[in-house]
């Protein structure tokens, strides 16, 4: 059973949202400021455990908001699937930690289209994204909605996260959180209990 924080974060997104700001990792950071965000985004590891060294996505953080539309750009590039998965976890580490910035919302739509299409390790990381945003991706509460059926389980447990981060308590967001409590996964349904209580709680 996954240990939850609040707000919900699932343990697919500890790994990497937790790296973010680890002081030890902050000389590397200042040395790669100049290199442009595609070196950055290659310099950056998949995965991994919070204490490790991420240069790549220290220095891309340290940027900040301003880096999302070029983050945007290489998530729908046709480069190599890694790049992708890259980009997509350096936009919901950014998003996490700026989740009211201009830059950050205006990608709601390029995530929402990488959630529903492609590789399910891009799709999972940009449905993960939206739910770092939280209330400012409200508007992509159908597609997650729709995603919570995904056949990939990785997408069906960041899509009941980003429901709960997002506080979306409409009908259809409820029922579909409520259906996710019979999932088949038993991370799903962890999940969805503890977005559903989040919710719910929010509404009263």
């Amino acid at each position: 059973m996954k240990v939850f924080i609040t707000p919900i974060l699932t343990t697919l997104a500890v790994a990497q949202l937790l790296t973010v700001g680890c002081t030890k990792h902050h000389e590397t950071s200042s040395v790669s400021q100049n290199k442009p965000e595609d070196a950055l985004v290659r310099d950056m590891k998949i995965g991994g455990f919070p204490d490790d060294p991420n240069p790549g996505l220290d220095a891309l953080l340290s940027k900040g908001p301003r880096v999302m539309p070029d983050l945007a750009r290489l998530l729908q590039s046709d480069g190599s699937r890694d790049e992708r998965i890259k980009a997509a976890d350096a936009m919901g580490a950014i998003a996490y930690h700026n989740p009211n910035a201009p830059e950050v919302q205006d990608t709601v739509p390029v995530l929402m289209t990488a959630s529903q299409q492609g590789e399910s390790e891009v799709r999972f990381r940009a449905v993960q994204a939206l739910g770092a945003i939280g209330q400012g991706a409200s508007n992509a509460t159908p597609v997650l909605i729709q995603l919570t059926q995904d056949t990939n389980s990785s997408v069906r447990i960041c899509a009941v996260e980003a429901l709960g981060r997002i506080g979306a308590d409409s009908p259809e967001s409820l029922a579909a959180l409520k259906v996710a409590l019979s999932d088949t996964s038993d991370d799903v349904r962890v999940t969805a209990k503890q977005a559903l209580e989040i919710v719910q709680r929010g509404h009263k």
